[in-house]
């Protein structure tokens, strides 16, 4: 074939700028002609760089570069219609300052994920409107094409290009010369050319080798100058630079754009260059594309073109799946009216995954080809029939994905779409095993029961079961076939369809819907019974999804419950979306809120945009200093309880009214009360306002004293609410009681009614009756909590020191009989009358015998507290009762040491000192070396030795001291003593080591006059000492456990 048949021509590059293009021409390996486009007439000119025939086109003149583009593109595919990839070079190209890109870097126009790599935007609008106005978005590039630049941006590629750049300078600077094609043909490329003195510095072209940077390129027909309003697009966007030749370009042709990027406000000698280095890149990426892969790849004049139709109304695509089993798949594409009935038909709507980002798969639309992902063609594919056509709604296929205004009417009606579809089908995709297995079996309950029961059963009826059941000839659970229709379950709604937000609005507004994947299809309402026959939970998005399916569950659901936007968001802040606007613009067709469309579904605003119009209308304009810094709307989602609350709390500092409040929360649902909202909620508020944060606040809600005092004020039916919706917990229950008790009766009797006060509170509170007003007390202990208290002996002593009056009301109590002991008498003596009253009940009571005693104890906890509990009696623990309490378990101990502790506590340090002395005769000094208490046992130590260092005590008591030392604490941590018990150990070592013989003290004796005397190398008598020391203690009125007092 000749050099110039159009069937060799598979690579075109677009260069509006006469000089770009004369570079171009010189950059090429052979030149093989030069010629004019019929139509238009601009020149082109055919030759071969790398392995590839190239055509390279350039603009008209006097024409702008994206009117220019727009002519010469359709004339050039009609000319060389085997075009199968396209790159343009971008004309003044401009970034912003503080952008990635910089000035002599080169951006390559590439997508980035869902994103199409070039956006085209209307300029005037946004300085308008200060944002990024997009007006649409172009095809993404081949799939051969993005290898290709990849392989030029690794470090071959660039080493690479950097020789190659070196190697073509000179053609470069000289490319404004007028270019000879006859000479050019035979031009040997690899000598530079020598400069004239006006010839373009080598500085003035690069300045070591460019940056390339593949990122979003906007494209609009006009440029922008405003620097601010530059970097807040680029910002907002994610657009690396600007430029203004593709603006024109049909969206459909997936031109690959490449720009040099200038200054602000480029000179020309600077966009010259610039564009030269774009130009020589492109030129330099064409002879990486792959000549196999380059063959794959589809003709432009054979993509599919989506033919435009009016907005405004309720036109559809629809489309029409013919039958067939070759490949590749056929269908055709016609439009229908949703509410003309003459343009109206049934058709089914597809919900799907789109899964990849890749569009590599192909079928063929009225006769030309649409690259769709693979999950989208393998849904088709199953849905195909052999014979029949179909007809089908699918968003990828029926929406022109490329038009913004497109997407945007089509997304504001996809409720109606799918609430009109005669069925949605739901495509999982390729399932597990298990997951089929599970199909299959609800198949089969499919069959067995006529369609009838959906209207006639409840959806939990019991005779769903028993049809169940009967499928498998009884009750299956935990055979190994119940529990692989279990994980079959598990499988199926883990499956990526389950997390994607748009299901949403298409399966809650089908009419009819089936499941359908590689294992078959089945009435979606037997999936959402699945997990109720199988008894098995499943994850609570998944679960949110199979209660709106169409039937029965969808009305006992949340989609009876509020659905307002901000209740919708945080509820399913877990979905995915791959456009990630899609995370609010896929609920507003099931939000309850947005049917005055405040807030529309409009993809040229960017995300950070969506965020903000979010964000104003759920907090009413309300600017939230947190909100500022963000700047994705997952993050919003996930905190959204949050924000909704620091704007509640804002709101009611502000002192917004009732109504205001009301419209507020009515967008939100309930509402995380902090601290403060508490606070605020307890002053003034009224009944309206109160109602209204306890009907929207998240349950429970702690009920504390302030809200109760508001509760009271306003009336019973706000006390009515704030206990049907609060909860009193145990860190505000006993200032709820306390708070009710000076109030006064009626407060109390409030309380009593709506609330469940435990008798655990009782022994507490009896620490804070001296203060409460004796009416209140009476009516706690000789009413509320009559049968359901014990008084222990430290709380006596309290109800001793409150006055005769307070005594009265416990000694009424029938279950709450007060143990006088001793250290009870000893305390009491602060209200003397109190005392006489108590010395006198002691006087009239008989002691119990050890022996009845000792019984109680064996008895149990209830028989011992019978005993302690017997009118007149008095209960002494004796060193024989305390060993026999100390053998019966924890509960008979805990209950004496209750009832007498002072004595239990004397008799329980008498036991561990009998152990002390023993284990003081086998140890040493050193082995204090071991515990962490060295420090504290050696300065009593020291303080001991200072004590006795004396002429009367001299060398005996150190020999005493060095003989019966021990490792206190060592033995007190092994035997399970109370370590704070022994701040004084000191006066242990002091006390039984020291000699035999006790001095007779009488009970006005000094502490210090209490010593052992002797020799240090007798035995000491610690019984008897003990004896001694505890009526000397008491007789001092000292507190029961000594060591404490120490």
């Amino acid at each position: 074939m000749e050099p110039t048949d159009p069937q060799h021509y598979q690579v075109v590059l677009i260069l509006p700028l006469r000089g770009d293009y004369e570079a171009a021409v010189k950059l090429l390996d052979e030149c093989f002609t030069q010629r004019s486009l019929h139509s238009s007439g601009a020149e082109y000119t055919l030759g071969q760089t790398g392995l590839h025939h190239v055509v390279l086109v350039t603009g008209l003149s006097k024409t702008s570069a994206a009117d220019s583009v727009a002519s010469v593109v359709p004339d050039l595919l009609k000319e060389y219609p085997f075009i199968r990839a396209g790159f343009l070079v971008g004309v003044g190209a401009i970034a912003p300052s503080e952008g990635l890109a910089q000035v002599g870097n080169i951006v390559v126009g590439m997508p980035q994920g869902y994103e199409s790599g070039l956006v085209r935007f209307d300029a005037d609008k946004s300085r308008h409107e200060k944002r990024l106005h997009v007006i649409g978005h172009w095809s993404k590039p081949p799939l051969f094409v993005n290898p290709a630049v990849d392989d030029t941006l690794s470090i071959r590629g660039r080493g690479e290009w950097h020789a190659y750049l070196e190697k073509h300078l000179s053609a470069m600077a000289h490319s404004n010369e007028p270019t000879n094609f006859h000479s050019a043909r035979n031009m040997d490329l690899s000598k530079e050319t020598t400069r004239t003195p006006h010839s373009t510095s080598r500085f003035d072209l690069i300045q070591g080798t460019p940056k390339v940077l593949k990122g979003r390129v906007g494209s609009s027909s006009t440029a922008l100058s405003d620097p601010e309003l530059l970097q807040r697009l680029a910002s907002d966007s994610g657009i690396l630079c600007f430029e203004t030749a593709a603006a024109n370009l049909q969206t459909r042709l997936p031109f690959v754009v490449v720009c040099g990027v200038n200054q602000g406000n480029p000179s020309v000698l600077r966009q010259e260059n610039a564009s030269k280095l774009a130009t020589a890149y492109v030129m330099f990426l064409a002879r990486h594309l792959k000549p196999s892969e380059l063959a794959k790849g589809v003709r432009f004049d054979h993509l599919f073109n989506h033919q435009p139709f009016s907005l405004g109304g309720s036109t559809i695509r629809l489309l029409q799946l013919h039958g067939g089993t070759m490949y590749p798949i056929q269908c055709s594409m016609f439009e229908a009216c949703l509410k003309d009935p003459d343009r109206s038909m049934d058709y089914e709507a597809l919900s799907y995954v789109w899964g990849s980002n890749h569009a590599d798969e192909m079928i063929h639309v009225d006769g030309q080809i649409l690259c769709i992902t693979k999950s989208l063609h393998s849904a088709l594919r199953h849905l195909r029939h052999k014979k029949d056509d179909r007809i089908l709604w699918a968003d990828a296929i029926c929406i022109d994905q490329s038009n913004v205004m497109e997407r945007g009417h089509q997304v504001s009606q996809m409720g109606s779409i799918y609430k009109k579809a005669s069925n949605v089908i739901v495509w999982l995709g390729p399932v597990s095993k298990d997951a089929g297995l599970l199909m299959s079996t609800l198949k089969s309950l499919q069959l067995k029961v006529s369609p009838q029961p959906f209207q006639q059963w409840q959806f939990r009826d019991d005779r769903w079961r028993d049809a169940w059941e009967e499928l498998h000839g009884g009750d299956i659970s935990g055979e190994p076939f119940h529990l692989q229709l279990i994980n079959g379950l598990k499988k199926l709604t883990a499956q990526s369809w389950f997390t994607r937000v748009w299901i949403l609005q298409e399966v809650a507004n089908a009419r009819r819907a089936w499941i359908q994947c590689s294992a078959g299809a089945i009435d979606a309402r037997f999936l959402a019974l699945a997990p109720w026959l199988l008894g098995h939970s499943i994850d609570e998005q998944a679960q949110a999804v199979l209660d709106i399916f169409p039937g029965p569950s969808r009305r006992w659901s949340w989609w009876a419950e509020e659905r307002t936007l901000g209740v919708l968001l945080w509820k399913f802040r877990r979905c995915q979306a791959t456009d990630s606007r899609d995370r609010v613009y896929a609920l507003l067709g099931i939000a309850s809120d947005m049917e005055n469309q405040a807030i529309q579904p409009d993809y040229s605003k960017s995300e950070q945009q969506v965020l903000r119009d979010t964000c104003n209308y759920l907090f009413d304009g309300e600017q939230l200093p947190e909100l500022s810094n963000l700047q994705r709307i997952e993050p919003l989602q996930s905190d959204l309880r949050r924000w909704a609350g620091a704007s509640l709390e804002q709101k009611m500092r502000r002192g917004v009214k009732s109504k205001g409040l009301e419209h507020f929360l009515n967008r939100h649902g309930h509402v995380n009360w902090n601290e403060e909202i508490r606070e605020l909620a307890s002053f003034d508020l009224g009944y309206s306002t109160l109602a209204l944060l306890l009907t929207k606040c998240e349950t429970p809600l702690p009920i504390t004293p302030k809200l109760f005092r508001e509760a009271i004020q306003i009336g019973s039916d706000a006390l009515d609410l704030l206990f049907n919706k609060g909860v009193v917990e145990d860190d505000n229950l006993k200032s709820l009681v306390l708070f009710a008790a000076e109030v006064g009766e009626d407060a109390l009797d409030v309380l009593f009614e709506r609330c469940e006060i435990p008798s655990r509170l009782a022994h507490d509170m009896m620490k804070c009756m001296t203060g409460v007003p004796v009416p209140v007390v009476e009516r706690l202990y000789l009413g509320r909590w009559r049968h359901e208290f014990e008084v222990s002996e430290s709380a006596t002593v309290k109800i001793a020191q409150g006055g005769l009056n307070l005594l009265d009301i416990f000694l009424r109590c029938e279950s709450g009989k007060l143990q006088i002991t001793e250290a009870v008498l000893r305390q009491a003596k602060s209200e003397p009358v109190s005392y006489r009253f108590l010395k006198t009940m002691r006087s009239s009571e008989v002691n119990v015998s050890e022996e009845e005693a000792i019984q109680a104890i064996k008895g149990g906890p209830d028989t011992l507290r019978r005993c302690l509990q017997k009118p007149g009696t008095n209960f002494q623990v004796t060193e024989t009762i305390f060993k026999a309490a100390m053998l019966s378990g924890a509960d008979v101990a805990e209950m004496l040491f209750s009832k007498r502790e002072s004595e239990v506590n004397i008799l329980q340090e008498v036991q561990e000192i009998y152990q002390l002395r023993e284990d003081l005769r086998r140890h040493v000094l050193e082995t204090l070396g071991r515990t962490e208490h060295t420090t504290m046992l050696r300065e009593a130590l020291a303080r001991y030795e200072n004590l006795n260092n004396s002429e009367t005590r001299g060398s005996a008591t150190a020999a005493a001291l060095g003989e019966t030392t021990t490792d206190v604490v060592q033995w007190l941590r092994s035997a399970g003593v109370r370590v704070s018990r022994w701040r004084t150990v000191h006066e242990l070592f002091r006390e039984l080591m020291v000699g035999r013989n006790i001095l007779d003290t009488g009970s006005g004796a000094d502490a210090d006059e209490l010593e052992f005397q002797g020799d240090s190398g007798g035995d000491v008598d610690v019984e008897k000492w003990l004896e001694l020391r505890a009526h000397h203690q008491q007789s001092l009125g000292l507190h029961g456990d000594f060591f404490e007092h120490i």
